[in-house]
């Protein structure tokens, strides 16, 4: 079984420029907050107009997540932004945007380890991987690794909606 590493989605000039203008610390002020949402704004449009954004990290937004009692982070956000465009919300920008064009957040060594485990099928394998992974990272970092591990289960398994289930749960279980 062949499991390929996550693609960045390339950017055009114009999207590159917008991606540079977005402050992801959180930290501008708050003219710099609105000018950065206006920019995830022009981004996100410009890459779902032309299909850029692959399907499945896609689906991790606009589908249920886990915990979320059958909801997505969609509708979680619609629910709380009452007209405003989820886009700009900073919310989104943090969560969200480089996550689209980068994929998950992990260790480059980590991703490719993680899809070499795959390839193998070998699933208790990528469990303790995962669950050795976590443990390193610190237990602060507990959920966020979880997330990033299931968003790359996603992408390693896309036919398969119960391996992104277990992998998740391994690093929840890192002790």
């Amino acid at each position: 079984m062949q499991t390929p590493l996550p693609i960045r989605v390339e950017l055009t000039e114009f999207e590159q420029a917008l991606f540079d203008q977005i402050d992801f610390g959180g930290d501008a002020g708050h003219l710099a907050a609105l000018a950065s949402g206006k920019a995830s704004r022009q981004l996100m449009e410009s890459l779902i107009k032309r299909n850029a954004i692959p399907g499945v990290r896609l689906d991790y937004f606009t589908k249920p997540f886990p915990g979320g009692r059958g909801k997505s982070y969609m509708e979680a956000f619609r629910r709380n932004l009452r007209g405003r465009h989820i886009f700009e919300d900073s919310g989104f920008v943090q969560r969200f945007v480089r996550y689209f064009v980068f994929g998950p957040d992990l260790a480059k060594r980590t991703i490719e380890r993680f899809c070499e485990i795959a390839a193998k099928d070998n699933k208790e394998e990528l469990n303790r991987f995962v669950r050795r992974e976590t443990r390193n990272a610190g237990r602060m970092n507990r959920r966020k690794m979880a997330d990033d591990f299931f968003k790359l289960a996603l992408e390693c398994f896309p036919d398969d909606p119960l391996t992104p289930e277990r992998i998740r749960n391994a690093a929840m279980q890192a002790r």
